[in-house]
Protein backbone atom coordinates (compact mmCIF):
# COMPACT_ATOMS: atom_id res chain seq x y z
CA UNK A 1 0.00 0.00 0.00
CA UNK A 2 1.46 3.31 -1.02
CA UNK A 3 2.00 6.21 1.27
CA UNK A 4 -0.55 8.33 -0.62
CA UNK A 5 -3.27 5.77 -0.02
CA UNK A 6 -2.47 5.61 3.68
CA UNK A 7 -2.72 9.40 3.97
CA UNK A 8 -6.04 9.46 2.10
CA UNK A 9 -7.49 6.71 4.34
CA UNK A 10 -6.32 8.51 7.49
CA UNK A 11 -7.83 11.82 6.26
CA UNK A 12 -11.13 10.17 5.34
CA UNK A 13 -11.27 8.40 8.70
CA UNK A 14 -10.59 11.67 10.52
CA UNK A 15 -13.25 13.43 8.48
CA UNK A 16 -15.81 10.73 9.28
CA UNK A 17 -15.00 11.01 13.00
CA UNK A 18 -15.48 14.81 12.90
CA UNK A 19 -18.79 14.48 10.99
CA UNK A 20 -19.92 11.90 13.54
CA UNK A 21 -19.07 14.16 16.48
CA UNK A 22 -20.88 17.15 14.91
CA UNK A 23 -23.94 14.98 14.15
CA UNK A 24 -23.97 13.75 17.76
CA UNK A 25 -23.95 17.30 19.15
CA UNK A 26 -26.71 18.42 16.76
CA UNK A 27 -28.83 15.44 17.81
CA UNK A 28 -28.30 16.19 21.54
CA UNK A 29 -29.15 19.87 21.06
CA UNK A 30 -32.41 19.08 19.23
CA UNK A 31 -33.44 16.54 21.83
CA UNK A 32 -32.78 18.99 24.67
CA UNK A 33 -34.68 21.78 22.92
CA UNK A 34 -37.71 19.51 22.37
CA UNK A 35 -37.73 18.34 25.99
CA UNK A 36 -37.53 21.86 27.43
CA UNK A 37 -39.58 23.79 24.90
CA UNK A 38 -42.12 24.73 27.62
CA UNK A 39 -39.45 26.73 29.43
CA UNK A 40 -38.96 29.05 26.47
CA UNK A 41 -42.50 30.43 26.63
CA UNK A 42 -43.29 34.05 27.54
CA UNK A 43 -41.97 34.75 31.03
CA UNK A 44 -44.70 37.31 31.65
CA UNK A 45 -47.41 34.69 31.22
CA UNK A 46 -48.87 33.50 34.52
CA UNK A 47 -47.69 30.14 35.80
CA UNK A 48 -50.65 27.85 36.23
CA UNK A 49 -51.18 26.52 39.71
CA UNK A 50 -53.06 23.26 39.85
CA UNK A 51 -56.50 23.70 41.35
CA UNK A 52 -56.19 27.37 42.36
CA UNK A 53 -58.79 28.56 39.84
CA UNK A 54 -61.21 25.93 41.07
CA UNK A 55 -60.61 26.95 44.68
CA UNK A 56 -61.31 30.64 43.95
CA UNK A 57 -64.49 30.10 41.93
CA UNK A 58 -67.37 31.86 43.64
CA UNK A 59 -65.14 33.66 46.14
CA UNK A 60 -66.04 37.36 46.42
CA UNK A 61 -63.32 39.68 47.67
CA UNK A 62 -64.85 42.51 49.68
CA UNK A 63 -63.25 45.84 48.85
CA UNK A 64 -64.02 48.44 51.48
CA UNK A 65 -65.35 51.48 49.67
CA UNK A 66 -65.77 54.65 51.72
CA UNK A 67 -69.30 56.00 51.82
CA UNK A 68 -70.06 59.58 50.81
CA UNK A 69 -70.44 60.50 54.48
CA UNK A 70 -67.06 58.95 55.37
CA UNK A 71 -65.37 60.83 52.54
CA UNK A 72 -66.97 64.09 53.69
CA UNK A 73 -65.85 63.48 57.27
CA UNK A 74 -62.28 62.77 56.14
CA UNK A 75 -62.20 65.95 54.06
CA UNK A 76 -63.63 68.03 56.92
CA UNK A 77 -61.10 66.53 59.32
CA UNK A 78 -58.25 67.65 57.04
CA UNK A 79 -59.81 71.12 56.74
CA UNK A 80 -60.27 71.40 60.52
CA UNK A 81 -56.66 70.36 61.13
CA UNK A 82 -55.30 72.94 58.67
CA UNK A 83 -57.63 75.68 59.91
CA UNK A 84 -56.74 75.19 63.56
CA UNK A 85 -53.03 75.04 62.80
CA UNK A 86 -53.29 78.46 61.11
CA UNK A 87 -55.72 79.86 63.70
CA UNK A 88 -53.54 78.81 66.63
CA UNK A 89 -50.21 80.03 65.22
CA UNK A 90 -49.57 83.77 65.29
CA UNK A 91 -47.34 86.55 66.61
CA UNK A 92 -47.75 90.20 67.52
CA UNK A 93 -44.96 91.12 65.07
CA UNK A 94 -46.98 89.75 62.14
CA UNK A 95 -49.95 91.89 63.18
CA UNK A 96 -52.03 88.73 63.71
CA UNK A 97 -52.40 88.50 59.90
CA UNK A 98 -53.07 84.75 60.10
CA UNK A 99 -56.68 85.44 61.11
CA UNK A 100 -57.33 87.47 57.94
CA UNK A 101 -55.83 84.71 55.81
CA UNK A 102 -58.39 82.15 57.02
CA UNK A 103 -61.39 84.47 57.48
CA UNK A 104 -63.10 83.14 54.33
CA UNK A 105 -63.43 79.76 56.10
CA UNK A 106 -65.44 81.27 58.99
CA UNK A 107 -69.16 81.85 59.37
CA UNK A 108 -70.22 85.50 59.64
CA UNK A 109 -70.90 85.23 63.36
CA UNK A 110 -67.57 83.54 64.15
CA UNK A 111 -65.68 86.04 61.96
CA UNK A 112 -67.31 88.92 63.85
CA UNK A 113 -66.25 87.39 67.19
CA UNK A 114 -62.68 86.76 66.00
CA UNK A 115 -62.05 90.30 64.71
CA UNK A 116 -64.21 92.32 67.11
CA UNK A 117 -63.26 90.50 70.29
CA UNK A 118 -60.48 87.89 70.10
CA UNK A 119 -57.96 89.75 67.92
CA UNK A 120 -58.63 93.08 69.67
CA UNK A 121 -57.82 91.48 73.03
CA UNK A 122 -54.60 90.01 71.63
CA UNK A 123 -53.63 93.43 70.25
CA UNK A 124 -54.40 95.04 73.61
CA UNK A 125 -52.45 92.54 75.75
CA UNK A 126 -49.65 91.86 73.24
CA UNK A 127 -49.24 94.97 71.04
CA UNK A 128 -46.87 94.94 68.08
CA UNK A 129 -44.64 97.56 69.75
CA UNK A 130 -44.37 95.53 72.99
CA UNK A 131 -42.36 92.46 73.90
CA UNK A 132 -42.25 89.77 71.25
CA UNK A 133 -45.18 87.39 71.63
CA UNK A 134 -45.69 84.23 69.60
CA UNK A 135 -47.95 81.20 69.82
CA UNK A 136 -47.45 78.01 67.82
CA UNK A 137 -50.06 75.23 67.77
CA UNK A 138 -49.51 71.83 66.21
CA UNK A 139 -52.53 69.49 65.99
CA UNK A 140 -51.64 65.99 67.17
CA UNK A 141 -54.90 64.01 67.21
CA UNK A 142 -58.32 64.89 65.84
CA UNK A 143 -61.52 62.96 66.56
CA UNK A 144 -65.18 63.48 65.70
CA UNK A 145 -67.01 64.56 68.84
CA UNK A 146 -70.51 64.82 67.33
CA UNK A 147 -71.96 64.98 63.83
CA UNK A 148 -75.21 65.63 61.97
CA UNK A 149 -75.91 66.30 58.29
CA UNK A 150 -75.24 70.04 58.74
CA UNK A 151 -72.87 70.18 61.75
CA UNK A 152 -69.72 68.47 62.93
CA UNK A 153 -67.60 68.98 66.04
CA UNK A 154 -63.99 67.83 66.27
CA UNK A 155 -62.00 67.36 69.46
CA UNK A 156 -58.43 68.38 68.64
CA UNK A 157 -55.51 67.51 70.89
CA UNK A 158 -52.61 69.81 70.09
CA UNK A 159 -49.17 70.88 71.28
CA UNK A 160 -48.83 74.58 71.98
CA UNK A 161 -45.69 76.64 72.56
CA UNK A 162 -45.86 80.26 73.78
CA UNK A 163 -42.96 82.70 73.62
CA UNK A 164 -43.42 85.91 75.63
CA UNK A 165 -40.53 88.33 75.48
CA UNK A 166 -37.33 87.07 77.09
CA UNK A 167 -39.10 84.47 79.21
CA UNK A 168 -38.47 80.80 78.61
CA UNK A 169 -40.98 79.27 76.17
CA UNK A 170 -43.95 77.53 77.76
CA UNK A 171 -45.16 74.35 76.07
CA UNK A 172 -47.89 71.85 76.76
CA UNK A 173 -50.58 69.57 75.39
CA UNK A 174 -54.05 71.09 75.20
CA UNK A 175 -57.48 70.36 73.77
CA UNK A 176 -59.94 72.39 71.78
CA UNK A 177 -63.33 71.72 70.21
CA UNK A 178 -63.75 73.04 66.68
CA UNK A 179 -67.28 73.32 65.34
CA UNK A 180 -68.15 73.42 61.65
CA UNK A 181 -71.55 74.01 60.04
CA UNK A 182 -72.80 73.61 56.50
CA UNK A 183 -73.84 76.92 54.95
CA UNK A 184 -75.37 76.32 51.54
CA UNK A 185 -72.91 73.93 49.89
CA UNK A 186 -69.90 75.05 51.95
CA UNK A 187 -68.62 73.90 55.33
CA UNK A 188 -67.42 76.78 57.52
CA UNK A 189 -65.90 77.03 60.99
CA UNK A 190 -68.52 78.32 63.43
CA UNK A 191 -66.59 78.28 66.67
CA UNK A 192 -63.52 77.19 68.64
CA UNK A 193 -63.94 76.29 72.30
CA UNK A 194 -60.89 75.74 74.50
CA UNK A 195 -61.04 72.88 76.94
CA UNK A 196 -59.28 72.80 80.30
CA UNK A 197 -55.53 72.40 79.84
CA UNK A 198 -54.45 68.78 79.99
CA UNK A 199 -52.26 67.90 82.95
Amino acid sequence: MSNNRKIIIILLSGLLVIVGIISYFIYIQRATKDNFSDLTRDESAPIPVAGIDEQLKGVIINEQVATKEEKTTTELEALARTFFSRFGTYSNQSGYSNFSEISSLMTDSFRAYVFNDYVKKLQMYYPADGYYYEVKSEPLVINVKSQTETMIEFLITYWQTQQNGDKAPVSGEKEVTLKMVKVGERWLVDGIFWQNDKE
